[in-house]
């Protein structure tokens, strides 16, 4: 199991952010912490009905593994948006690259978002990685 993969927590808005939030968003949601499976001390990211917020994760799916989310968030306070594997520039074939997740703030509320990193025909088979973030959907303006 590889334990020297990262994740990139990154907050989008249709809108500018407004400066007063900058250096809050820049330090809240930039964060990269290695994958050493699921966290009881979750990173958290604390956002508002309408935002959109990505978290892209190393992969290769070369190997046969890829993400996929170890529980659905339908029904929950956000909703998956899309997902896709985004190609380094190397030219080698089977070179890494990374999965981006973008997911939308839907309501309020709190939810955890868990994937694992696996092979889709393997069943029954621990997942070769594991990662959790906790979503906080507020309503408030103070939402970073």
């Amino acid at each position: 199991m590889k334990t020297n993969l990262h994740r990139l927590i990154l907050i989008h808005s249709r809108h500018n952010i407004l400066p007063r939030y900058v250096g809050t968003v820049l330090l809240s949601t930039l964060v990269s912490l290695p994958f050493l499976g699921l966290a009881a001390d979750a990173p958290r990211v604390t956002t508002r009905p309408g935002r959109q917020f990505s978290l892209t994760l190393e992969s290769n799916p070369t190997t046969g593994y890829q993400w996929q989310l170890a529980k659905p968030v339908t029904g929950t306070c956000v909703a998956l948006v899309t997902n896709q594997f985004v190609r380094t520039k190397s030219r080698l074939a089977g070179a890494p690259g990374k999965e981006v997740w973008r997911f939308k703030a839907i309501r309020p509320g709190e939810t955890e978002i868990e994937l694992e990193y696996v092979r889709s025909w393997e069943k029954g088979v621990e997942p070769a990685q594991k990662t959790n973030l906790v979503v906080v959907v507020t309503a408030s303006t103070s939402a970073k």
